[in-house]
């Protein structure tokens, strides 16, 4: 068997669940899983590391994770949410969360390869957002929880000997955004999918299962590059940016 078979590959994927896994209409109402949504967060878990970014405020982002991703959401490597966006002015009122991946890029995951559930913080906030959003997460019940959001480790000092640092850049990171969620700074890296708008189009909404498929075939091709490097002895490079420029996903509505 190939030594990568089996390996999370070290590609991160951020993805806003918020109209691209579900939708709500507003807070209290009922939240709508989109179709497919089930499998396609079992395959993404399974071959990538996963981080959650909402735009949304920190309780909307926790009750919805916890629809959403169900029992997977242990295995998620954090929950970002707008906290960690860039608030911008768009227009007289209106503020707008921009998501610059940076705030991942410049921060390492102590990821122990032995436990799968995660075991290592987010992300910090910046100081003034923790100070003027105390009150809201406060509200989210679940205390380790409430530690995510704020880049507390929750499992303390009780790392694996095991954990190793765990660091991603513009060569291995997906941004997943829905058509229409918030602004993000690197273009190069997001794959934009179409809107969910609820379950009254279930049955002609196949996107999850389309950008399923098309991740399993960068999972395919960059399992079997890293095999033919490891084979010939040759040095394995893998740039996420270049392979999407050649091989553009095409989201539902653009077919």
């Amino acid at each position: 068997m190939n030594n990568s078979q089996h390996l999370k590959i070290p590609i991160v994927i951020a993805i806003d669940y918020n109209h691209t896994l579900m939708m709500r209409k507003t807070s209290g109402k009922p939240i709508h899983l989109r179709p497919h949504v089930h499998e396609f967060i079992e395959f993404i878990m399974q071959n990538f590391y996963v981080i959650n970014w909402t735009s949304t405020p920190a309780k909307l982002s926790h009750e919805g994770a916890k629809v959403v991703y169900g029992p997977y959401e242990d295995y998620l490597l954090c929950n970002l949410t707008k906290f960690h966006c860039q608030i911008k002015q768009k227009g007289p009122k209106k503020l707008n969360p921009t998501k610059d991946l940076k705030t991942i890029w410049t921060h390492y995951f102590q990821i122990d390869p032995a436990l799968v559930a995660k075991t290592f913080p987010s992300p910090h906030v910046k100081e003034d957002f923790e100070i003027n959003h105390a009150k809201e997460v406060k509200e989210i019940t679940d205390p380790k929880a409430q530690n995510l959001y704020l880049g507390v480790n929750p499992q303390g000092s009780r790392l694996n000997s095991n954990t190793r640092p765990l660091r991603f850049s513009r060569l291995n990171t997906i941004l997943i955004e829905g058509v229409g969620n918030a602004d993000f700074m690197q273009p190069d890296n997001r794959i934009l999918v179409s809107e969910y708008k609820g379950p009254i189009y279930n049955r002609t909404d196949n996107e999850l299962a389309n950008l399923k498929g098309y991740l399993n075939t960068l999972a395919t091709y960059y399992r079997a590059e890293f095999d033919k490097c490891e084979k010939n002895g040759t040095e394995f490079e893998f740039q996420i940016r270049e392979y999407m420029k050649k091989y553009p996903y095409i989201s539902q509505t653009s077919q």
